[in-house]
């Protein structure tokens, strides 16, 4: 077997950005087998890619940069940009990357920091973003942010410097798998009735989102007269990013005649995922929305109004109603199907085609 390429794929952010960036790598495994792809995610985003088949080897990167965990000061602010450089020539993070050797490296958001440290790693082909984040001044080629085009599709475009010219499909992949969430079906004591289950998944509030009082009551309201307790019965799974008071709202708004999840529990939320004829997601978790979406089940989004509007929100609202995967909850209940977001048994044969072909295997 030759020499394997490897490509550093850098996608430090939040776990909507990095949803964002699974079609690429899908390009990447089907096309070029013979690269192995490292993902360098924050500690945070492990769990969403854990099963993913694309991935060859998760390396930690908790960047202090274009993340909300680990970045506490303004993207342009001089502490962001003393705290990036301490990091890109002083972390044992970037040590390991530089150790690891890659032959290629994409930094898919495109930042000036994200540059340095594919620098640093002397990596021989780096990747960027012009026109974003300042991130393509220490890279060979990059792609141009454009304001119009989706976070996915420009993603894409990297996979273009790599020799690939496929249309994949600009929708993000979820590999939480239908294993898992079957295997966790019978974890919540709730009998199949009559009346049809709901799975109401509540996120938390963020830069975008602020859940206040007036608008749980609203939302809180809004899917008690949808779900009328003669038809459904509602399972309420809470988020860690979800305040206690809305916890103890929601406990008081829906327990008489639902179920009411008080803590964080994962095997309870794909329990939930199992046993729901239909799935209502708060608008601020793309994640959530994405992992619903595995079921092959209706999925509502519960919209809410934002703080500011948000492109990429948007963006992937209407990627995922285009898809008939997603409706926005209104003043009806209906019923829909489609080709669930679950990728493991569908790529799986793809991949191992292309090995072959490419003498791989």
């Amino acid at each position: 077997m030759k020499n394997q390429s490897k490509i550093f794929i850098l996608r430090n952010n939040d776990l909507g950005d990095v949803l964002t960036s699974t079609p690429l790598l899908f390009s990447i495994k089907s096309n070029r087998p013979d690269l192995k792809i490292s993902i360098g995610v924050g500690s945070w985003a492990t769990l969403l890619l854990q099963n993913n088949p694309d991935v060859d080897e998760f390396i930690a990167c908790n960047a202090p940069w274009h993340n909300k965990q680990n970045c506490f000061y303004p993207a342009n602010s001089p502490k962001t940009f003393l705290t990036g450089l301490q990091y890109v020539l002083f972390s044992k993070e970037s040590n390991i990357i530089t150790k690891k050797r890659f032959t290629h490296g994409i930094d898919v958001l495109g930042s000036r920091q994200g540059s340095w440290l594919l620098r640093r790693a002397k990596i021989r082909n780096r990747y960027g973003v012009k026109g974003y984040a300042g991130g393509y001044k220490w890279c060979q080629k990059f792609i141009t942010y454009r304001d119009d085009r989706h976070v996915i599709t420009s993603s894409l475009k990297f996979a273009e410097f790599l020799g690939i010219n496929d249309s994949t499909e600009p929708r993000p992949r979820i590999y939480l798998t239908k294993k898992e969430i079957r295997d966790n079906y019978n974890y919540l004591d709730v009998k199949k009735e009559k009346r049809k289950l709901v799975a109401f998944i509540i996120g938390g509030p963020n830069k975008y989102y602020n859940y206040n009082d007036q608008t749980i009551h609203q939302l809180f309201t809004k899917v008690k007269t949808l779900f009328t307790t003669d038809k459904y019965k509602i399972i309420i799974i809470p988020s860690y990013r979800t305040p206690e008071k809305i916890i103890k709202k929601a406990y008081d708004t829906f327990n008489f005649n639902h179920l009411v999840i008080k803590t964080v529990d994962k095997k309870a939320y794909l329990s939930a995922l199992a046993l729901a004829d239909i799935s209502v997601v708060t608008c601020d978790s793309t994640s959530m929305i994405s992992e619903a979406a595995i079921t092959g089940k209706p999925v509502y989004i519960a919209m809410m109004k934002p703080n500011k509007n948000n492109r990429r929100f948007k963006n992937f609202y209407t990627l995922m109603t285009e898809l008939g995967i997603t409706r926005e909850l209104n003043d009806s209940v209906e019923e829909w199907s489609y080709e669930s977001l679950n990728e493991v048994n569908r790529i799986a044969p793809i991949i191992k085609t292309k090995m072959k072909t490419n003498g791989i295997i």
